[in-house]
């Protein structure tokens, strides 16, 4: 059985960055990573969430996140975060230990899943980290691998209105699913793919549709009139 960790980002009590929502990436995510562990778990994966880390400091949190995910044996672990910037900042990537090359590949599946199933976005890349950067004590602390996900920023309006809601939610956790389902080679019990985008609305039919409708509308006027000028019954 396949064994992974579901990582709420900010769960010492910090709670992260606060989208243009007002939703912090902790309250958000919480909410992402049930629906994840839900679909795994009826594929068969065994599904630990981390959503409260018991330290004051992200060193101390990080160290005592490192031990409970070493005493699980994982195959992945991964944490879940938005970005937040200025308003103009956009885009998705996904962070790994760069002397991890199965941490590589962890990020590589779920790119290719995010720019697969969700709606187009700029694709920041995947991104190695070394000591010194952002995540870096996640990342590299773990005897699993692990990656850090940052699917859009919560700063951008435009991307907010892509995730904020709970069908935003629910397609961002089948896209970590695909995401792992193809990392740990497994078939998940729902397949979930994009749905298919719908085709343009030629102008001239449109402008057809309209004239056929307004002409109901006269002939319901119409019989309307003639209603009125027939005799009722006494």
């Amino acid at each position: 059985m396949k064994k992974v960790a579901i990582c709420v980002g900010h769960s010492r009590g910090d709670k992260g960055a606060v989208s243009i929502g007002g939703v912090t990436e902790w309250d958000y995510n919480v909410k992402v990573a049930d629906r994840l562990k839900d679909i795994l778990e009826r594929t068969g994966v065994n599904v630990t969430v981390f959503d409260h880390y018991p330290a004051s400091t992200y060193e101390g949190a990080m160290g005592w996140l490192a031990q409970s995910l070493n005493k699980l044996e994982l195959d992945c672990a991964i944490e879940l975060h938005f970005n937040s910037a200025s308003p103009e900042a956009e885009g998705y990537e996904y962070l790994y230990w760069g002397g991890s090359l199965p941490g590589k590949r962890l990020a590589e599946c779920f790119q290719s899943a995010h720019q697969d199933l969700l709606m187009p976005q700029n694709n920041r890349g995947i991104k190695a980290i070394s000591i010194g950067d952002r995540g870096a004590a996640f990342l590299r602390k773990p005897k699993t691998v692990c990656l850090i996900c940052e699917p859009f920023f919560g700063s951008s309006e435009k991307e907010w209105g892509l995730f904020e809601d709970d069908a935003g939610r629910d397609n961002l956790a089948r896209a970590y699913a695909n995401g792992l389902a193809d990392f740990l080679d497994i078939k998940l019990t729902i397949p979930f793919r994009r749905a298919p985008e719908a085709s343009p609305v030629d102008p001239g039919c449109k402008a057809r549709n309209n004239e056929i409708r307004d002409r109901v509308e006269r002939i319901k006027s119409h019989l309307l009139e003639i209603e009125k000028l027939l005799p009722h019954d006494p």
